[in-house]
């Protein structure tokens, strides 16, 4: 067995890479499953005290893909789907004082997200096939979310859109962060309803939002006595 041992058995280490040299993403799922079984099941969101004294922190395209598409034709309407929930969200009577809405970028090329994407028969390197307009009606939604470079432009033009529209929706004492959504993707901005601001210490190199929701937990974790993910 030494011996046998003491020779190469895969060109590549194959935890770590697929056979023809790309590297290979893990599965979150299984972390997830692990963290679950330290932590307590909650069915219900509990009011709290303190008045506007959470946080909640959403996956920017997870809300995009859950739309219905009978809810909106153009893509002023898509957009309007999810200032509704926003608003919504700031309005119920969970405390939340902050909403913040991370994207997923779509820019590294040689990424292993891309390569995942790639092998699982995604278009990561294909162009945009729809401009995007207010007034233009939406296509198959479906069918256009399957685009990466979709899904990018898509982003961008629903964060053009909320921050138009947050001051109209905002109270003095709520704002929202909008993050990895605009063309220069490391961007985060502060909506409030009377200005907008850049968060360059939010400013990260990171693809996923996954990630990215940690880093804006642990800093509104120091403003906020709850925060919902």
């Amino acid at each position: 067995m030494k011996d046998v041992l003491s020779h190469e058995l895969a060109a590549v280490p194959p935890s770590l890479f697929h056979d023809d040299g790309n590297m290979r993403k893990t599965v979150k799922a299984d972390l997830a499953k692990k963290i679950e079984e330290n932590c307590a099941e909650v069915h219900d969101l509990s009011q709290i005290d303190n008045h506007n004294d959470t946080a909640y922190i959403i996956d920017g395209m997870a809300i995009l893909q859950s739309l219905k598409e009978t809810l909106f034709n153009t893509y002023d309407d898509l957009a309007k789907q999810v200032l509704l929930r926003i608003k919504f969200i700031l309005s119920s009577q969970l405390g939340v004082a902050v909403v913040v809405l991370v994207f997923d970028r779509y820019d590294k090329h040689n990424s292993i997200k891309q390569f995942e994407r790639t092998r699982t028969g995604g278009s990561s390197g294909s162009p945009q096939t729809h401009a995007i307009t207010g007034k233009r009606t939406v296509p198959n939604y479906r069918s256009f979310m399957k685009k990466y470079a979709n899904k990018a432009a898509l982003a961008h033009f629903t964060c053009s859109y909320l921050e138009s529209h947050l001051p109209e929706i905002l109270s003095a004492d709520k704002y929202v962060i909008l993050s990895g959504g605009y063309n220069n993707v490391e961007l985060v901005k502060i909506i409030t309803i009377t200005e907008t601001s850049e968060a360059e210490d939010l400013n990260s190199s990171q693809e996923e939002a996954d990630t990215r929701l940690i880093l804006h937990a642990v800093d509104l974790g120091t403003q906020f006595s709850r925060i919902i993910i």
